[in-house]
């Protein structure tokens, strides 16, 4: 299948994506890309394979790894729209978190003909910076909100942007010996991280961001997984297990 417009990524007729499971229904869909990229990202974090080289190379292998079971474009740049992506999410930038009176606002990603140019410029500038390599604590929160908003901003994938980020970061911080508190982002602060994006996306500016990090980046003493990091891990297997367990998961044919 060749992806040249928005509506190639869908089932013809529908709001669901093309995947290899031949699954038509969104929900199903989605129980199942959640259960098997849980599983990926287990499994990748509990790889001792060193990693030193964090190009876009390796950003497309991580989202190839976390969601090539599911979609034969995992890995590959967004090509569509023709124009600015939009999604729409609360104003963040005029209201507080959370407040029921905030309205709905567009925010703006890069056009699909643009996001591999744009990708490549921006983990060319990051291999400029030695990956963030010997910095202090306050300058790689610094360095790292930028990139991370940048990346997000131009979302080179049309689905899984946001678990490929925290994995792609979090092996990036490991390798310039920091830790990043995952499970603080990605569970118990998610709605705070996704508008601080948003903010910095609306207003070119990532200091909400680099507030959030300075809560969750810490120094370590070497790249071995911390236990921290691997209760992370695991429970993101135990979530599998659990709904495995007391629910009806589809049948798909897919080992998980």
């Amino acid at each position: 299948m060749e992806y040249r417009r928005w509506e190639d990524y869908f089932w013809p007729g529908t709001d669901v994506l093309r995947n290899k499971l031949n699954v038509r229904d969104a929900i199903v869909l989605s129980y199942v890309e959640t259960q098997v990229s849980h599983v990926r990202i287990f499994e990748h974090m509990l790889n001792d394979e060193p990693v030193d080289t964090f190009d876009y190379a390796y950003m497309r292998r991580v989202h190839r790894d976390l969601f090539g079971d599911i979609y034969d474009w995992a890995g590959q740049p967004r090509v569509a729209p023709e124009t600015a992506m939009t999604k729409r999410g609360p104003d963040v930038v005029n209201h507080e978190v959370g407040d029921p009176d905030a309205p709905t606002v567009a925010y703006r990603y890069y056009p699909g003909p643009k996001v591999a140019e744009a990708a490549d410029n921006l983990y060319g500038r990051l291999a400029d910076e030695d990956y963030l390599t010997g910095l202090n604590r306050r300058q790689f929160v610094d360095r790292l909100s930028r990139y991370w908003g940048a990346a997000d901003q131009i979302h080179s994938f049309r689905e899984g942007n946001t678990r490929s980020q925290f994995v792609f970061f979090s092996d990036l911080a490991r390798n310039a010996g920091y830790s990043l508190d995952v499970q603080g982002l990605y569970d118990e602060r998610r709605s705070e991280f996704v508008a601080a994006r948003f903010h910095g996306h609306a207003s070119g500016h990532y200091g909400w961001l680099a507030e959030l990090l300075t809560d969750t980046v810490s120094p370590r003493g070497s790249v071995e997984l911390t236990a921290r990091e691997y209760r992370w891990a695991a429970s993101l297997m135990e979530r599998v297990e659990h709904s495995q367990r007391d629910l009806d998961p589809p049948d798909t044919g897919l080992e998980l």
